[in-house]
């Protein structure tokens, strides 16, 4: 069994490495989706194959930091808000982003990610409301494909854009 729990330590570290790795190995906006992609999803499915390896080496401590811990209660909503936030940014402003502004637009991000996990995601999945409370579903719904349909929308009128100069330095050749 302690052979077992090195190879899980070990794994563990590795797949945050990788994790932490793809931030800076995938700096090209046209490697995704792509095998760079890989990395990270690689990354993660080690850490969750390993699970919570218990003794010193272990990664437990970091994974029960709170700000650690905070990212992985809204890790669907940053998953979900992070790219079209990165990725429409440099479209809007017509460059492409530097570190610093690639710093606060992860924030935003992360901003948002609470939010939607706090006033969205959390009411829907252990409130009573769309239990007792008649169309609240439906109010629900609406308001979602509204946003998507303001977002796509907002998408759409940005790569329609005539001659917009990030075109070059932000797609794929």
């Amino acid at each position: 069994m302690t052979g077992l729990l090195g190879v899980r330590r070990a794994v563990s570290w590795l797949g945050l490495a990788a994790i932490v790795a793809s931030v800076y190995v995938a700096t090209d906006v046209a490697a995704f989706p792509g095998v760079i992609a890989l990395l990270p999803a690689l990354g993660a499915t080690a850490v969750i194959w390993a699970g919570t390896p218990s003794g010193r080496s272990s990664t437990v401590p970091l994974v029960r930091f709170p700000p650690v811990q905070h990212l992985g209660d809204i890790s669907y909503a940053l998953y979900l808000w992070h790219w079209p936030v990165v990725v429409l940014a440099p479209f809007i402003t017509g460059r492409p982003s530097g570190n610093a502004t690639m710093a606060a637009l992860l924030a935003v991000a992360v901003v948002l990610a609470w939010a939607t996990t706090r006033y969205v995601e959390r009411p829907i999945r252990f409130g009573t409301t769309a239990r007792t409370r008649p169309g609240t579903g439906w109010l629900v719904a609406a308001t979602g494909a509204l946003v998507l349909l303001l977002i796509g929308g907002a998408t759409s009128a940005v790569i329609a854009a005539p001659d917009p100069p990030v075109r070059e330095t932000c797609s794929a050749p």
